[in-house]
């Protein structure tokens, strides 16, 4: 199949003369050369400025060049104006050694001179006449200080009392009425009868699981004043008290446990166990309270 272009691409088509391609070639060329004066004028620019750049450079480095050498100059010519004077040598490993030796004479006829003075202050020469009026101050000294302790000593022994037989007997009927107070060990376990029941070997074991205090959150237990000052306003705990202190202290002795469990072992029964311990320690018993389930939580 041959192709045709349409009609409507032949009519646009338009074939430009001679004169209008002459024009279009004309400003093309002009702007190439535009753009390739534009290129010149840059190249140039960069050019120069290197070209300044590298100047000035050149004028510092020569600056520092004639600074340094004017410096090193003015320290020659500083140290030539040293000679030795020993050999007239301007060197300066000769100055140094020359320098240390004068430091180190100069150190030694110091010390010397303090040493010799050290012991002229030290080692004086004493006469006779000195030393006798030096031993007789010292005997003085000493009769002084012997009279004013003799003194002090008879003033203390006016001033404190006798001790009577009263005094030296208090200490052994203390210590007999500490060793009969030490009546021996109780042992109080707290418990809860959610988590398990009394411990085994237990003298006596209180249930009071029938004091109605009201609720208690876990945060509390009967360790704290406020929990047992609710816990020890009912009856029912005034109650166990009384009988505690009644029938249970008389009969009590060394080794023995007690049991007081409520329902969790938090509040009521550690309340009480905390109120009769103070009780058994006023009556001369160590108290060994145990909160078993305490750190339990439901």
């Amino acid at each position: 199949m041959q192709y045709r272009p349409s009609r409507k691409r032949s009519t646009t088509t338009q074939q430009l003369d001679p004169e209008t391609r002459a024009s279009r070639r004309g400003r093309r060329a002009r702007q190439a050369a535009r753009e390739r004066r534009i290129a010149v004028v840059a190249l140039v620019a960069v050019a120069v400025v290197g070209i300044l750049g590298a100047v000035l450079h050149q004028s510092a480095s020569t600056a520092h060049a004639a600074t340094t050498a004017a410096t090193v100059a003015s320290n020659s010519a500083s140290h030539k104006s040293l000679t030795c004077p020993y050999n007239g040598c301007t060197a300066s490993k000769c100055h140094a050694k020359t320098a240390s030796k004068s430091r180190r004479k100069a150190s030694k006829r110091s010390s010397s001179h303090t040493i010799a003075s050290m012991r002229i202050k030290t080692a004086p020469t004493l006469t006779a006449q000195s030393q006798s009026s030096s031993a007789a101050q010292v005997a003085a000294k000493a009769r002084v200080t012997s009279s004013a302790a003799s003194a002090r000593r008879s003033v203390a022994m006016a001033a404190s009392p006798k001790p009577s037989t009263h005094a030296k007997k208090t200490p052994a009927r203390s210590t007999a009425t500490a060793k009969s107070k030490a009546r021996g060990t109780i042992t109080i376990v707290t418990f809860g009868y959610s988590f398990a029941g009394p411990p085994s070997g237990s003298t006596y074991v209180a249930d009071v699981r029938n004091i109605d205090a009201g609720s208690f959150s876990q945060d509390e237990n009967g360790l704290m004043a406020s929990v047992r000052a609710r816990v020890m306003a009912t009856a029912a705990a005034k109650a166990w008290h009384t009988k505690m202190r009644t029938e249970w202290l008389p009969n009590l002795s060394g080794g023995d446990k007690i049991a007081i469990g409520c329902a969790r072992g938090h509040h009521r029964s550690v309340s009480l166990a905390v109120v009769f311990a103070a009780d058994l320690e006023a009556h001369g018993f160590t108290v060994n309270l145990v909160n078993r389930d305490i750190h339990k939580t439901w």
